[in-house]
């Protein structure tokens, strides 16, 4: 599938915007099943992963070899421990500090450390050096974070 920059940049912006309804949602979650952030998240993940087993099912994606799965670093199963991590943080932090606040935090941790990824190359990714601009980048995040919250 050849798919353009634009096109790409444009699908992540729309799956960046669901993002805070699935933290609303998951909050409310946690609310009616009258939980924890935990058991919310962990309902959250269920989903998820059914929704997952469907697609691929209906996509006929190939199953994975359990001899390659034997083959895959340690650190690459993480993932979906930080993505669980992920889910449950936001269930029990949104409704404290609001969805739009707590974007904008985890927009600055992740271009912190994403930016310490490109430098780099950390995991495989494209090498990007620092620069002042993408400093200055990193400093626009942070002063959106502080306007947003109102400091």
């Amino acid at each position: 599938m050849n798919t353009s920059f634009p096109f790409l940049v444009g699908m992540t912006i729309a799956a960046g915007g669901l993002l805070p309804i699935q933290f609303a949602l998951n909050a409310k979650l946690a609310g009616k099943v009258d939980s924890t952030a935990i058991w919310a998240a962990l309902i959250s993940v269920i989903v998820s992963t059914v929704f997952l087993l469907g697609l691929a099912a209906l996509t006929l994606e190939k199953w994975p070899r359990l001899a390659d799965l034997k083959e895959v670093p340690m650190i690459c199963w993480t993932g979906g421990l930080l993505g669980a991590l992920f889910v449950a943080t936001s269930t029990f932090v949104v409704p404290k500090i609001g969805a739009g606040v707590f974007v904008a935090a985890v927009l600055f941790g992740q271009i912190i450390v994403s930016t310490a990824m490109d430098h780099n190359g950390w995991l495989g990714v494209p090498i990007d050096p620092i620069t002042l601009q993408r400093v200055s980048g990193v400093v626009l995040i942070f002063a959106g974070l502080w306007l947003i919250r109102g400091l």
